[in-house]
């Protein structure tokens, strides 16, 4: 299964070189960095005794929205005293193409060569367009405060949703940032949300960020 699975990712390495996108091996996944921000077209693995399934995700990272959160959202104890590396926004591509999990399985060399041709073809009709879409933090901003189906696909946790809303407002629309951390606030309440503690802490360190 080893040797079938960095065949794939040797053949995916080929066809999204030529677009900036580089291989990390910790996370098997492709990045580029842009000017503020990193875009992930990131391959998951899903293993059987005799074959493997593989899913693709994407994520957009603005460098500024996820420093603001990191430096005032508490360590987690199981982080060990680092900060874990976070993205702004992200949606596995079936989910966002088709309304359900997209997975190629590889049984053997065909397969292999099969899966790399699906999965180039996904970059180029649905990654490229996703991260063109979402090159600015303007667009997630946007997008995100609307808290409808599509942001609940791009942010599936409510209280995260915010948390960026919130990030965003404060970096883009600082006059608007008490508009959508009552707001917020309003819809985590509705919600009966477990972690509107979280979000009150962070609306918190965030308006005392502001005033100081």
């Amino acid at each position: 299964m080893k040797e079938l699975q960095n065949q794939l990712l040797a053949g995916i390495k080929l066809n999204v070189a030529e677009y900036g996108f580089r291989f990390t091996s910790a996370d098997r996944a492709f990045r580029k960095d842009a000017a503020g921000m990193r875009f992930s077209f990131h391959l998951a693995f899903i293993r059987h005794p005799t074959d493997f399934d593989v899913t693709v995700d994407l994520a957009v990272r603005y460098d500024q929205v996820e420093e603001l959160v990191g430096s005032l959202t508490p360590l987690h104890p199981l982080f060990n005293g680092r900060k874990p590396f976070t993205w702004t926004i992200g949606v596995e591509v079936g989910n966002l193409t088709q309304g359900s999990q997209l997975r190629w399985s590889i049984f053997d060399e065909t397969d292999v060569k099969t899966a790399i041709a699906g999965i180039t073809a996904t970059f180029h009709k649905v990654a490229l367009p996703y991260f063109e879409m979402y090159r600015t933090p303007e667009s997630a901003y946007s997008m995100l405060q609307r808290d409808d189906k599509v942001a609940n696909l791009n942010s599936a946790l409510r209280v995260k949703r915010w948390i960026r809303v919130a990030a965003l407002a404060f970096l883009l629309e600082p006059e608007q940032m008490d508009f959508w951390l009552s707001r917020a606030a309003e819809t985590l309440n509705a919600a009966q949300d477990v972690h509107l503690d979280q979000f009150e802490q962070f609306a918190s360190a965030l308006v005392a960020r502001r005033n100081n």
